[in-house]
């Protein structure tokens, strides 16, 4: 992105939008996380620098509109973004690769989030939460990559 300045404001409008609208847009009290779409999607497409600053960007605003401690999602989303991003030039050609592999990185994403909040010593129920909300959380994360990736491969063109 030619304005790095403008990452932190894309993130916190659509922080705000999600907040405001995952009250209509959920399934079963599931809602679609579009921040971690978006940088996985950029962890696909772009290369490790960029990639990282947007997950810092992305982890840092969900830190700020959250109540766990602070940080959390933040290092959550650079594991993640980190992670993806092997695939990077890997998969340009892919239309559905990168749909499918939306799915296991969510799931990394909100493991390692769950991982976090238990050494922060919360209590944490993790076959309930990985069967009731990671997983289909992941699906609907990965019906919208359906939307995010290929607008993203467009703009970067």
């Amino acid at each position: 992105m030619n304005r790095p300045y403008l990452i932190p404001v894309i993130f916190l409008i659509i922080a705000t939008l999600q907040t405001a609208l995952s009250p209509f847009l959920q399934f079963d009290k599931i809602h679609p996380d579009w921040i971690v779409v978006i940088v996985l999607a950029v962890s696909l497409l772009k290369p490790i620098s960029e990639t990282l600053i947007w997950a810092f960007w992305g982890g840092l605003i969900l830190d700020m509109f959250s109540d766990t401690p602070f940080g959390m999602f933040m290092v959550s989303m650079l594991i993640m973004a980190y992670l993806a991003n092997f695939w990077q030039g890997r998969i340009r050609n892919s239309f559905i690769f990168p749909i499918i592999l939306t799915l296991p990185y969510t799931v990394l994403f909100n493991t390692t989030v769950l991982l976090l909040l238990q050494i922060f010593g919360y209590q944490v129920a993790w076959q309930e939460t990985i069967n009731r909300v990671i997983f289909p959380a992941g699906i609907f994360n990965l019906l919208i990559m359906v939307v995010v990736y290929p607008s993203m491969v467009m703009m970067q063109k």
